[in-house]
């Protein structure tokens, strides 16, 4: 739980100073989703692209960690959902490297963020499970952790894909597109 904490606010201090965090994720009023598409592939601020390395590596360090922890745990215990979790694993891996090699490293932090901040309360839920406070986990567990969640995951992640992968990129990346007889 205090790895998440501390990890989504590094990445909270890093995003604020954007100008892509939109109001929805904590944000300036003026900021807005395309601007994650402003000169691509290009990072001109080196100060920026360097605190996003530290945060790139240490969510993908704990990552790492957590995919050797399910196959050593597997070692011993086979449980059901063993398949599963390692797909989760791989393509969470998978996802961070490209995103990190392909330089879209604007989008991948938004996303990143979003899930590290629904960790929270899980990771909470989670101790609070092997401790004798029932109030407090259920208050947790049926209040804090279901509506972070769906805050999180299912109304500001589709928003994000949405808008940083169908509506703003063709226009920003490809600015020629309409141009009849040009292509990019």
């Amino acid at each position: 739980m205090i790895y998440f904490a501390c990890l989504s606010t590094y990445g909270y201090s890093i995003l604020v100073k954007t100008d892509y965090l939109p109001p929805i994720m904590g944000g300036a009023q003026g900021n807005q989703w395309k601007n994650v598409w402003i000169d691509f592939p290009i990072v001109n601020d080196q100060a920026y692209a360097r605190e996003m390395k530290v945060y790139y590596l240490f969510s993908l360090g704990y990552h790492v960690m957590s995919t050797a922890k399910h196959l050593y745990d597997s070692w011993y215990i086979m449980k059901r959902d063993f398949l599963e979790m390692l797909l989760h694993h791989v393509l969470t891996l998978a996802l961070y490297m490209l995103s990190y090699m392909i330089n879209i490293t604007k989008v991948g932090s938004l996303v990143m963020f979003l899930h590290d901040i629904a960790d929270v309360p899980v990771a909470g839920l989670k101790a609070l499970v092997e401790t004798t406070s029932s109030k407090l986990t259920v208050v947790v567990g049926s209040i804090i952790m279901p509506g972070t969640w769906f805050y999180t995951r299912l109304w500001v992640f589709p928003q994000l894909i949405y808008f940083c992968f169908i509506k703003h990129p063709t226009p920003m990346i490809f600015p020629h597109l309409d141009v009849e007889g040009h292509r990019d």
